[in-house]
């Protein structure tokens, strides 16, 4: 691992100044957080492809205002949606309502 002063030493001077000097902070951190709303993504597309990861696992809305940084109203009413359209299967009810992937949407992408 090299310190912020090697670093420094070889974007200046170093045999790949050139391409090390284009490098932003954000791409030292490592690959993006797949638990995040990507860039051109929309809120609903980022949950149905959580609940793809997720496969087989009952999630709240709670989980995506958590992760994705959504709005409790604006999970609540995707997860809804969702499951109006059959999109997701739904159970329990107010606080301890959860959703999974219908299996008619773990193939494709709908959104």
């Amino acid at each position: 691992m090299l310190s912020l002063d090697q670093l420094i030493c070889l974007v200046q001077s170093g045999k790949y100044a050139g391409d090390l000097q284009h490098i932003q902070i954000g791409e030292l951190w490592g690959s993006p957080n797949v638990l995040a709303v990507q860039p051109g993504e929309t809120d609903e597309a980022a949950i149905l492809r959580l609940f793809r990861l997720a496969r087989d696992q009952w999630l709240s809305s709670g989980f995506f205002v958590r992760h994705l940084g959504l709005n409790r109203w604006t999970a609540q009413k995707l997860c809804a949606d969702l499951a109006e359209r059959g999109l997701l299967l739904r159970r329990g009810l107010t606080s301890g309502t959860r959703y999974r992937l219908a299996d008619s949407a773990s193939i494709g992408s709908e959104v």
